[in-house]
């Protein structure tokens, strides 16, 4: 599903000033359904994740069975082994075409910023929001329909220009609109319903930009950055964290976090878990260097009321910059970012569950994306952990592995790339993997022998 990097490639500069701005100032420090909604089915918790790197361990298969039965069969992605292939398709030259006359030269993002199966279907998060002020083109909801040809549909064209993630919550995919190109400060949900048409919601209030959007205890969440006209004419921008009881229909802010009248403030990233419903986002002044990370935890309290606190100093996601969020189920989740306040700074990956969090386990490595499919996760990484983020040479170290239980991790794919990797799904028995330039990779599952 949605990744890391698919979330940064615009953003990536700014970032890397953030952090390097901390290193050198006292900055201030103050998903979701996960079952597998294409068809696949759930696995019972392994115990044989140990398995040799690029092979599968299931032994549930007969030899027969790996000569007659397609890999779209498969119902766990532990079912299969697999082999890269390479380019599958460039979904995205038409974008490319009209960008790139929007940007009259200047850099945009190219990338695959998401991938994600749904309804027999694999969606394509794409844009960038940097075009909006020059007349960029709105992004559609595009999906591969077939595997074999490897075409695409439009089945929607949203109102936006930037579409970094879909989350599927409760047997429906849902998307925040990051960019709105229409006016009046009114931000966009859209929701797509199992053989359902996309409905499109205009009704996130004072709204900027919606950045990401999750189901906690009932009720709908979404964060962005916000701010009424007069506010903004006065150079106020706030955190914004707004709640729906009504899947949308309606949309309240329940919590603002204010920039102090320079720079930028934002929620960026939400994570459901069993402690309360995380928001992490940041403040920069002017000049695009750090001033505060304003996490906080929404929780009930006895009464029923919702509570809102910063997270506690002692959590370990307190001076964490963070770059990526996934729910696993369970009321826990996968957190990647740039712990601000160690040294040397490293990209790092946490298993968030309760109200703490642990590394995930793959030490050395820069967690890119995550995909969950059923008990299942996926993770597309790179060998190396530093920040920023740099190739080894000429080319990109690519790693793929997968976790029945987040703890031990089977490798699947080990490969070379002269282009950086951006999002990953399981779909139809074979990997995908998204690139930053608009490809789209195919590494090919087949059953053991």
């Amino acid at each position: 599903m949605a990744q890391l990097r698919t979330r940064w490639v615009q953003t990536v500069t700014m970032l890397t000033l953030l952090v390097a701005a901390v290193g050198c100032d006292d900055a201030k420090t103050s998903r979701d359904a996960t079952s597998s909604l294409d068809g696949g089915g759930t696995t019972p918790d392994a115990t044989t994740d140990g398995a040799t790197a690029g092979t599968s361990d299931s032994t549930s298969n007969a030899t027969s069975d790996a000569q007659t039965k397609p890999a779209s069969a498969a119902k766990n992605v532990s079912d299969l082994s697999y082999e890269f292939k390479g380019l599958w398709a460039t979904p995205l030259a038409d974008y490319h075409e009209a960008a790139t006359k929007a940007a009259e030269g200047k850099p945009f993002s190219q990338a695959i910023r998401d991938l994600v199966p749904f309804d027999h279907k694999l969606f394509i998060g794409y844009g960038d929001a940097s075009l909006q002020s020059a007349g960029g083109p709105p992004v559609a909801m595009r999906a591969f329909t077939d595997p074999e040809s490897a075409k695409t549909t439009d089945e929607f064209t949203s109102s936006d220009g930037q579409i970094s993630r879909f989350r599927r919550i409760d047997a429906e995919l849902w998307v925040s609109g990051e960019s709105p190109v229409e006016g009046g400060l009114l931000g966009n949900l859209y929701r797509r319903k199992v053989a359902g048409k996309w409905l499109k919601q205009r009704t996130v209030q004072s709204a900027l930009h919606v950045h990401d959007v999750a189901r906690h205890d009932g009720a709908l969440w979404a964060v962005g950055s916000g701010a009424t006209a007069k506010q903004r004419q006065a150079g106020d921008v706030y955190a914004h964290l707004w709640h729906s009881a009504d899947d949308g229909a309606t949309v309240q802010s329940v919590s603002q976090s204010w920039n102090h009248g320079v720079g930028d403030a934002r929620f960026v990233e939400l994570l459901p878990t069993s402690a309360g419903l995380l928001a992490f986002g940041y403040k920069v002044n002017e000049k695009s260097k750090l001033t505060e990370l304003p996490h906080v935890v929404v929780a009930r309290t006895k009464s029923g009321d919702w509570t809102e606190e910063p997270l506690a100093p002692t959590h370990p996601l307190k001076s964490v910059m963070v770059l990526g969020c996934w729910p696993t189920g369970q009321g826990a989740g996968v957190v990647t970012g740039v712990d601000i306040l160690k040294k040397p700074q490293k990209l790092e990956a946490w298993l968030v569950a309760g109200d703490g969090a642990t590394p995930l386990g793959l030490a050395g490595n820069a967690v890119v994306d995550v995909h969950v499919e059923g008990d299942e996760v996926v993770v597309l990484g790179r060998a190396g952990d530093a920040w920023p983020s740099t190739k080894q040479g000429n080319t990109w170290q690519v790693r793929v592995w997968r976790s029945s239980n987040l703890k031990n991790w089977t490798k699947l794919l080990d490969f070379q790339s002269g282009d950086d990797v951006t999002a990953i799904a399981w779909w139809r028995g074979d990997l995908y993997i998204g690139s930053e330039f608009g490809q789209v990779w195919r590494a090919t599952g087949a059953w053991p022998r």
